[in-house]
């Protein structure tokens, strides 16, 4: 975000379903603006039931995921090479690799335990 913000100046967040609920966890860490349509309260659980329910969800939701890393990495080749999360088949595996390589915790289970959005605001 600071790169956004030093490149293009004032910007945002926007996410929907388990993207809002990362966007939420990160304007509360930092007071950026954001937009969380939809947000997973229970991010966890909501990650486990898209993997393990019905196949077509989590076709969808890896395949709308996959699509945006790859419109990234062509926007920013020099930034990011997503080459191993384009192989991923689950949310928790691709969920697993972006805590793993881009955050200060442990692992999901580390991520996931640091918070639920129970404390965050409500619809204004």
């Amino acid at each position: 975000m600071r790169h956004l913000r030093n490149e293009y100046g004032e910007s945002g967040l926007l996410g929907f379903s388990l993207g809002g609920n990362f966007a939420l966890r990160i304007a509360r860490a930092t007071g950026i603006p954001t937009l969380a349509i939809c947000p997973a309260m229970d991010a966890a659980f909501t990650m486990q039931r898209t993997d393990d329910g019905v196949p077509l969800y989590r076709h969808y939701f890896v395949r709308k995921w996959l699509r945006a890393l790859r419109a990234k990495q062509a926007a920013f080749p020099e930034h990011h090479d997503f080459t191993n999360a384009l192989k991923m088949n689950s949310v928790s595996c691709l969920t697993d690799l972006f805590v793993g390589h881009y955050s200060d915790f442990a692992n999901t289970d580390e991520y996931f335990a640091q918070g639920s959005l129970d404390s965050a605001p409500r619809c204004m």
